[in-house]
């Protein structure tokens, strides 16, 4: 019989310490049965005086990783931002208020899947985050995440946020301190690029926190009037300026 994966589910928690998985809290289901995966590098020798054959195949790497698909929801995408980005300070209420910012180091997750066993991975770390909104979409999530060690499990109680997902019609959009009615459509990537380390074992030892980035594309509707265009290449001049326009997008959902 196949195994169907919308039967199954990603979840994820963050982790107390290093080196100690733990049951995750937050679900989303699958999108794709390929959301989690574990690569294995292998070495093929040969020896010089041998034939066309290989003489051997050795394991040499074991890495776990992949990625989280889903619908922005408020309980799961503050929790991912907060992990790919550090820190989280939370004032508790009816809503609950993240003030989640850039920290120099990022937390070790638990990520587990569920298709037909539960793989469940151990010292996770997001390296990158992709949120896109489009007009008359909701807004969909991409985490990617490398991990270090895996172990299959045997319970699985996975229980869904309820809350609608965010469309792009719930959210307002300010360019340059101004409000702006003609977003069209957003991507927005957070990448920690993070630096795996391997010493004296088969599976990675570490992963390090690199340089960090945020890159954004967005594209709105041009008016007659709208000042953006020419700012961003003339500086709002007539001609081509040496200089990058500075300036700032914040979409509130």
């Amino acid at each position: 019989m196949a195994v169907r994966s919308s039967n199954g589910y990603l979840g994820i928690v963050k982790q107390s310490v290093k080196g100690t998985a733990i049951a995750p809290t937050k679900f989303c289901r699958l999108s794709a049965e390929e959301s989690l995966e574990i690569v294995q590098d292998i070495y093929e020798a040969r020896t010089l005086n041998g034939d066309e054959e290989l003489d051997a195949v050795y394991k040499i790497g074991n890495k776990p990783g992949g990625t989280i698909p889903t619908l922005v929801r408020p309980d799961l995408a503050a929790a991912i931002m907060a992990f790919v980005l550090g820190a989280d300070s939370v004032v508790t209420g009816t809503v609950h208020t993240h003030t989640i910012t850039r920290a120099d180091t990022i937390p070790w997750l638990s990520i587990e899947r569920k298709v037909d066993n539960i793989e469940r991975l151990e010292d996770c770390k997001i390296n990158q985050v992709v949120i896109n909104g489009a007009a008359g979409q909701p807004l969909a999530l991409d985490a990617s995440y490398m991990g270090i060690d895996s172990d299959i499990v045997t319970t699985a109680t996975a229980t869904y946020e309820t809350d609608e997902p965010f469309m792009f019609f719930d959210g307002t959009f300010t360019v340059n301190a101004s409000s702006d009615t003609t977003i069209k459509a957003f991507t927005l990537t957070i990448n920690r690029n993070l630096k795996e380390i391997v010493t004296t074992s088969y599976k990675r030892d570490d992963m390090l926190e690199a340089a960090f980035s945020i890159d954004l594309n967005y594209s709105l509707v041009f008016q007659a009037s709208d000042a953006k265009y020419p700012a961003i290449l003339y500086g709002a001049g007539t001609a081509i300026v040496d200089t990058l326009h500075d300036g700032a997008f914040i979409a509130t959902f």
